[in-house]
């Protein structure tokens, strides 16, 4: 789940699925809904952390919205952000590495909301993720625990973009409503063997 600050609810479809909303879940489906943009007030929120792992490393997170509307009860924007560092625990005692599986999380989600008149309107998003980490959590065949003893190829970055425009219009016997979206991810894995096969390959 992200961390993004302006979480309305959250809807959990359980798996396995075969329909069209969570198709090829199969330990269930959890969608975030995010507050739309208000159109009459001004909103903010600012919120920080910190944290400290035994024999580790610290970490922090912070994160912030703002709403505010350009053209009241017509036109808002709403924007939320986050970053989180996580701290590590593990080290390597044969390349003298501590921390090794210490990693970070950011992202960024934008919404606007047109009210182009009292039976239509227009939402547009925007959210981009990622996330990132130096090495796997847990190392169970080291001796002593939480330790590597082994020069290790790991790692993980995930980065992904979301765009989103939303059309409802409201017939007052109905709604038509059109959802448009456009999704690009990157994920990097260097624990999967897929990624030593291409390496290998000239």
């Amino acid at each position: 789940i992200f961390s993004l600050p302006d979480i309305q609810q959250l809807e959990v479809l359980r798996g396995p699925q075969g329909t069209l909303y969570g198709a090829g879940s199969m330990a269930g489906t959890i969608r975030q809904v995010s507050r739309k943009p208000n159109l009459s007030e001004v909103e903010g929120k600012f919120e920080a952390g910190v944290s400290n792992i035994s024999h580790g490393s610290g970490g922090y997170t912070i994160k912030g919205l703002i709403n505010a509307p350009v053209v009241e009860d017509q036109f808002a924007i709403r924007a939320s952000a986050y970053y989180n560092n996580f701290g590590g625990y593990l080290d390597n005692i044969l390349t003298g590495e501590d921390d090794i599986n210490d990693g970070t999380s950011k992202g960024v989600k934008l919404a606007a909301r047109w009210m182009i008149n009292e039976d239509f309107t227009a939402d547009f998003t925007y959210f981009y993720h990622d996330y990132s980490d130096n090495g796997r959590p847990e190392d169970l065949d080291a001796t002593p625990y939480l330790t590597r003893n082994y020069p290790s190829f790991d790692g993980y970055d995930d980065e992904m973009s979301i765009f989103n425009l939303t059309l409802n219009y409201d017939l007052g016997w109905g709604q038509i409503v059109s959802s448009s979206s456009y999704f690009d991810r990157t994920v990097i894995n260097r624990r999967s063997l897929d990624l030593l096969f291409e390496l290998a390959l000239p």
